[in-house]
């Protein structure tokens, strides 16, 4: 918490420091220009990493000349993190001329640290376990318009977990000296926002199901549905929003403890370390109000519910996780409505989240 406050008073000092400089460049007048390529340092923070670092580059692109078709971006982070983890990942989301197509992932290598408590709702603090692994992976969504604002597709999933060094005794559950698994099954989206970085008004839904086998050298066979559902209520002020979200993630068969749902992370559940409970099923929803504060800095309130169970009929409100916060948000590009985001988490085990984003958490 200690390096996560210097790194923030540092940041605000080189703000204050860069206040004239800022004012001759006008950013709002630079990024308000078609962007192609943006290439910037990383510096972030989150209870799963710690403080980032690294480099980053985005290229935002329109693939379609018509105004219906909505800004696509390729996103590439190398990164290294206090906690000695290494990442390198691309991430894309790339509406093809006249949103005919779809496509939407993620892939990477990950040298990464983590931590385990066990599986289940009641997973107590002093059950803590440190490891580490390598990691390659690849997620991937491709979809078709099928009528107005519907899509329908493949969801794509591969995972490669290896080099598993635990810092006390293996743990006995699946998965723990290392996992493959592929999935494939379909998917159907329901996109009516106005921004697929910052929404101002509309909704959203994804729904899929996957099947997990033993192809693409896979060694677990389960199933798994996941439901997300988010709405964009806007307000008679200009840039006030209501976001709403709720999410669902179901599954069952013989799965590795990496590959279950985790409860927590900088986009849902803030304030939890992702995995800090982890099970078969996993439910949440959050609500957050964006407000515009003065001109490129903005401001926003969020509060979110969660729990994970072994089955659906065991989730109930009794061990309901909760947690809430407040963040700043720094308008980077009015033209795409692109955020750099500040949030700090409160959960009511005491737990507590710093995250530095770029975009809104949902």
């Amino acid at each position: 918490m200690l390096r996560t406050l210097t790194c923030i008073l540092l940041l605000a000092a080189g703000q204050l420091g860069a206040q004239s400089l800022w004012q001759k460049l006008n950013p709002e007048r630079l990024f308000s220009k078609n962007l192609r390529f943006i290439a910037n340092p990383i510096i972030q923070n989150s209870p799963e990493t710690g403080l980032k670092m690294g480099l980053a580059g985005n290229y935002f692109f329109k693939a379609g000349s018509d105004t219906l078709t909505r800004s696509s971006n390729i996103y590439l982070q190398i990164a290294y993190t206090t906690k000695n983890q290494f990442i390198l990942e691309p991430i894309w989301n790339i509406f093809t001329p006249g949103e005919k197509y779809i496509l939407r992932g993620r892939a990477g290598y990950l040298d990464f640290t983590d931590h385990f408590w066990g599986i289940g709702p009641t997973a107590a603090e002093f059950n803590k376990t440190d490891l580490s692994y390598n990691r390659i992976y690849l997620q991937n969504k491709i979809l078709r318009r099928v009528r107005g604002n519907w899509f329908a597709g493949l969801n794509m999933r591969y995972s490669d977990i290896h080099d598993l060094f635990w810092s006390e005794a293996t743990p006995k559950v699946p998965g723990a000296e290392g996992s493959v698994v592929a999935g494939l099954g379909p998917n159907v989206q329901a996109d009516f926002r106005d921004n697929p970085f910052s929404p101002q008004k509309g909704w959203y839904a994804d729904v899929y199901y996957s099947y997990f086998g033993k192809f693409l050298r896979g060694q677990y066979t389960f199933d798994e549905w996941q439901f997300d559902l988010r709405g964009y209520i806007p307000t008679r002020k200009k840039h006030q929003v209501l976001a709403l979200q709720a999410f669902a993630n179901f599954t069952q068969g013989d799965i590795p403890f990496r590959e279950l749902p985790r409860l927590g992370s900088a986009f849902l559940m803030r304030g939890f370390f992702e995995g800090r409970f982890r099970d078969f099923q996993y439910v949440a929803a959050q609500a957050e109000w964006r407000q515009p504060v003065w001109k490129w800095l903005h401001a926003s309130a969020f509060l979110s519910a969660g729990e994970v169970a072994p089955s659906i009929r065991q989730l109930g409100l009794e061990r309901m996780k909760v947690t809430g916060g407040a963040g700043l948000r720094i308008l980077l590009n009015p033209k795409e409505y692109i955020f750099a985001r500040l949030d700090f988490a409160l959960n009511n085990e005491g737990g507590t989240g710093v995250y530095i984003r770029i975009n809104d958490a949902f």
